[in-house]
């Protein structure tokens, strides 16, 4: 029935404690995303979307991993939306299948599956499963990321994209935002698989389309594309100066 399905989708959820039991959830100190950010951003519908992507996050060996599989795109406001979490226990070989379908089925880009920890056969997997569904394994929409400066570093930019509204749920997805706002990186350092997909999508976009914003935001960057000398840099630079001279 429908309110069998939808029972079922809030049941065991923080979030469903709050939809079904009416009870008042506060934020969680430390935690990487506010509740009250993702509920102030939420939307039934998306804009025009410029760009569709699914983040991956691939199962690794601990018992109950699930692989990490979200939609997110970017609208014609400026705003990241997610749009589908498709995450659960799979196979190799069922996650890939699942990955592909998601990238077709929300007429997506590019498939963003991170690559470290251990999970250098997933590309092989995918390529394998792209192939099998009568396409170019040499021209899978495939891009690999590594997240080896540190997930809650990756994870940053991100969270302050919720903190200025600028990611809007389409929809409730009660277990994607449960690791969203329970998630505390500096006590937990094994963040949860769809909050990474999630994670690899947005940053995906956001370099995509916030060339200038992510370049602005971090100094080793600027430096790398000959863009000058970062502002914070140069003025510490100038404040040693006077204080010497």
């Amino acid at each position: 029935t429908f309110r069998r399905a939808v029972i079922a989708k809030y049941e065991g959820t923080t979030l469903g404690r709050q939809e079904l039991d009416a009870e008042i959830l506060e934020d969680l100190p430390g935690a990487l995303v506010a509740r009250r950010h993702i509920d102030g951003s939420r939307v039934q519908t998306a804009p025009e979307l410029l760009n569709i992507v699914v983040g991956m996050d691939p199962a690794g060996t601990g018992a109950g991993d699930e692989t990490g599989l979200v939609v997110v795109a970017r609208g014609v406001d400026g705003k990241n939306y997610v749009l589908h979490d498709g995450s659960e226990r799979l196979s190799p070989n069922d996650a890939a299948n699942r990955a592909w379908g998601l990238l077709e089925a929300w007429n997506a880009t590019l498939l963003v599956v991170e690559d470290n920890g251990g999970k250098d056969w997933i590309e092989h997997v995918l390529r394998a499963v792209w192939k099998e569904r009568g396409q170019d394994p040499g021209a899978a929409p495939l891009r690999r990321v590594n997240a080896s400066q540190g997930k809650k570093l990756r994870a940053q930019p991100v969270a302050m994209r919720y903190e200025q509204g600028r990611v809007c749920h389409v929809g409730s997805f009660p277990e994607l935002e449960d690791q969203l706002t329970t998630w505390i990186p500096e006590e937990d350092p094994n963040s949860p698989d769809r909050r990474d997909a999630l994670v690899h999508g947005i940053a995906h976009l956001m370099k995509r389309h916030d060339r200038a914003e992510s370049i602005l935001s971090s100094p080793h960057t600027l430096k790398r594309t000959g863009g000058g000398e970062h502002p914070a840099i140069a003025a510490r630079r100038r404040a040693q100066q006077q204080k010497a001279s």
